[in-house]
């Protein structure tokens, strides 16, 4: 969880000098997640997970033309969000259904807040790629490189579901403003049923 938010936190200093994510970066979202899963769960969700990670990162080894923001755009991005899911369901099943300590939980529960807004980048990025104008910037200035890549994605899905609207970044067609709906609404709902769900566990 703490390298999630420090990786959320300075991954614009892993940008290229034209605007464009590194490789690096994206191996870095999919590979600390792992971290999670092997301290939290048995060894069946890590093997799935561990060769999810593996098969979605080996484009960046094999197609150099699927590295860093094509290769989400492609295959290996669905790849990645099947990952994601894994990893999120693996982390749901401790929280609600494990015996784990208290403190355990809430990490598990807060992991699971931050993956699902990656997953939700991942889905707001390759919306991009098919539709230019799915998000739009309505602050010229924002957009520095001229054109939104994967952390502009990252950001615009996280100030969403933390439910904050800046409004620097705006869906442009329908299926980013459905998207953006269902992640704000999980974003004002999962806490509280993460917090009831946690308090009725202890008592």
């Amino acid at each position: 969880m703490v390298a999630m938010f420090l990786l959320l936190g300075f991954s614009w200093l892993l940008d290229d000098a034209d605007g464009t994510v590194s490789p690096f970066a994206i191996m870095l979202y999919a590979a600390v997640p792992m971290l999670g899963v092997l301290l939290l769960t048995t060894r069946m969700w890590v093997i799935v997970a561990f060769l999810l990670l593996v098969a979605s990162n080996a484009a960046v080894f094999f197609s150099p033309s699927l590295a860093g923001e094509q290769g989400i755009m492609l295959w290996p991005g669905k790849l990645l969000v099947i990952y994601y899911g894994v990893i999120i369901l693996a982390l749901v099943r401790v929280i609600f259904f494990g015996k784990r300590t208290v403190r355990d939980r809430v990490y598990g529960g807060v992991a699971v807040f931050l993956l699902f807004g990656v997953v939700c980048a991942i889905f707001y990025r390759q919306m991009l790629a098919m539709d230019p104008h799915a998000l739009h910037v309505s602050i010229t200035a924002v957009e520095v490189h001229g054109t939104l890549n994967w952390n502009d994605c990252v950001y615009f899905s996280f100030v969403t579901l933390a439910t904050i609207g800046f409004g620097d970044i705006v869906p442009g067609n329908a299926m980013v403003r459905s998207l953006a709906m269902i992640e704000g609404l999980i974003g004002v709902l999962y806490p509280a049923v993460l917090l009831a769900r946690l308090v009725s566990r202890d008592q």
